[in-house]
């Protein structure tokens, strides 16, 4: 999980710095982003613009916690199986129009939420357009559950 793969790292950065390989002052941001499970995916995948969690849950779960820093968040009470094209549709729409708005706080789309804006305990938008792996995406419109790939929840560029 997310807490185990910021650990890891910094277990691995402090391991460098004792071993003389590394300044504890270069350890940064971009040095623990480095060391975590997702620095071999190329970079535009990293850290995606938008995750969308199903099925009414209001929370990471522990999920990507360092690479969803900066991501929008998209809550719907669909459940994963009935997550379907026009559900993506809608979390995407409600994406572009955060994109487009400005200010914070919290904003009601039909039966879903979603939480933008730079304040306490929100997200701030950065401009890239990628869905998290481990995240629900059905861009193609088939059923989810079609594909391997798409039967473990992994994502899709857009």
């Amino acid at each position: 999980g997310g807490r185990e793969d910021i650990a890891a790292a910094a277990r691995a950065l402090a391991r460098r710095c004792a071993a003389g390989e590394m300044d504890p002052e270069e350890v940064g941001p971009e040095a623990i982003a480095r060391e975590l499970c997702t620095a071999g995916l190329p970079p535009e995948t990293r850290e995606p613009d938008l995750l969308v969690r199903t099925s009414g849950e209001q929370r990471l779960s522990n999920f990507l916690l360092w690479e969803l820093a900066y991501t929008e968040l998209y809550f719907t009470d669909t459940m994963w199986p009935s997550f379907d094209e026009e559900s993506f549709s809608e979390a995407v729409r409600a994406y572009a129009e955060g994109a487009a708005a400005s200010g914070g706080g919290e904003q009601q789309q039909g039966p879903a939420k979603r939480r933008r804006g730079g304040g306490p305990g929100r997200c701030r938008h950065t401009p890239r357009t990628s869905i998290a792996p481990g995240t629900t995406s059905t861009a193609s419109g088939s059923d989810p559950t079609s594909s391997p790939s798409r039967a473990r929840g992994e994502g899709v560029q857009l």
